[in-house]
């Protein structure tokens, strides 16, 4: 499997994993071959590429710390979420407590695993992946902290409802699912703002800010450091459009200035430089892709480099020899393509205005 830009996507090229739209429903599923009208859908949705299946690379496989089943489940429960708030009803806060835990034990049981962006995002679910993507990061970044269960806890449903929050009245949604999570998210707003601004007039950080409550300080910094980082991920917020790589040098310098540098440097060893189905180019002049990662080692992965043109059907003899960049110091992967880097005029010209989910 391997990642394409929706540019690069021609009919008959097979769907490498469900694309979904609003709520649960998939716009086209995985395995599906695609047509000139899939592929011109996808793009009046904003979609900026996708994962397509290569017979020259049938072994790359998309490593991720949460399965589907648990990913579909959380984006329900958000939806669910939102439809309560914006109908003013009670929300039933133990489902939200379950995918709380479901989400902390999976990435508990997987955290060697990077986390590596790889779900679609569509001007239909944007909100909703970023709220997701929030979360994993946020709990791994907090696992690797090696931070107490409750403390995963509030981070984890602070992460879930960073979104959701947009007056008292739905605040006090984050005080009945956890008590520390509402005060967790005020810190988290001041950094945002802090780094908003820092992005809108390109001024220097002020210097770093300890408060008297440490612990409530550290999981807001988590949050921020992870909602930045998709941000500066997605083709569809306020910030710059980055390849992953680019938006962990831009993160450096939030170091000391809005987070400690123990949460930045668990951030770094929890995410992917170079995720996995992506094309590089090497130092040595050298192309491939992105095989398998090295946990160890988040900017030196494994790269299948080959010659010629992979993408052709003729190409199905290709000789593709593995680099494990581990074990290579002296060769580097010097570009890559951007996940979203096929920017539309339309969101460009939408870039001021600010995401809303809820009325």
């Amino acid at each position: 499997m391997l990642y394409r830009p929706i540019t690069e996507v021609a009919s008959g090229d097979i769907n490498g994993r469900n694309i979904y739209g609003a709520g649960k429903t998939i716009l086209v599923k995985e395995d599906i071959i695609l047509t000139v009208g899939m592929i011109t859908k996808l793009k009046k949705l904003g979609i900026s590429g996708i994962f397509v299946k290569n017979k020259n690379f049938p072994h790359i496989e998309l490593e991720e710390n949460v399965s589907q089943e648990t990913k579909i489940e959380t984006l329900a429960c958000l939806y669910y979420v939102v439809d309560m708030i914006n109908s003013n009803h009670e929300i039933d806060l133990v489902p939200i407590k379950e995918n709380v835990d479901k989400l902390i034990q999976e990435i508990e049981l997987h955290k060697d695993i990077l986390v590596q962006f790889t779900d679609i995002r569509s001007k239909e679910n944007e909100v909703f992946i970023h709220t997701l993507q929030v979360c994993i990061v946020a709990t791994t970044i907090g696992t690797k902290l090696g931070i107490t269960k409750d403390g995963l806890k509030t981070v984890t449903t602070t992460a879930l409802l960073h979104e959701m929050i947009k007056n008292n009245h739905s605040k006090k949604h984050l005080t009945n699912l956890n008590k520390s999570s509402a005060e967790v998210y005020s810190i988290y707003r001041e950094m945002k703002q802090k780094i908003d601004f820092f992005l809108l007039n390109d001024v220097p950080f002020p210097p770093y800010k300890s408060r008297a409550n440490k612990e409530i300080q550290l999981y807001a910094e988590i949050l921020a450091v992870a909602d930045c980082i998709d941000n500066l991920s997605s083709q569809f917020s306020n910030y710059p459009t980055l390849t992953p790589n680019d938006a962990i040098e831009f993160m450096m310098l939030l170091t000391g200035k809005i987070v400690h540098i123990d949460v930045m440097h668990a951030f770094i060893r929890t995410f992917s430089a170079f995720p996995n189905g992506h094309s590089v180019e090497l130092s040595n002049g050298k192309q491939g892709l992105v095989v398998r990662q090295n946990p160890a080692l988040p900017t030196r992965p494994v790269v299948g480099v080959f010659e010629g043109d992979f993408q052709k059907e003729e190409a199905i003899t290709l000789d593709v020899q593995e680099f494990d960049l581990s074990n290579m110091p002296t060769v580097f992967i010097t570009d890559m393509v951007s996940p979203n880097s096929i920017a539309h005029e339309e969101e460009n010209q939408d870039n001021g205005k600010i995401k809303d989910i809820t009325h």
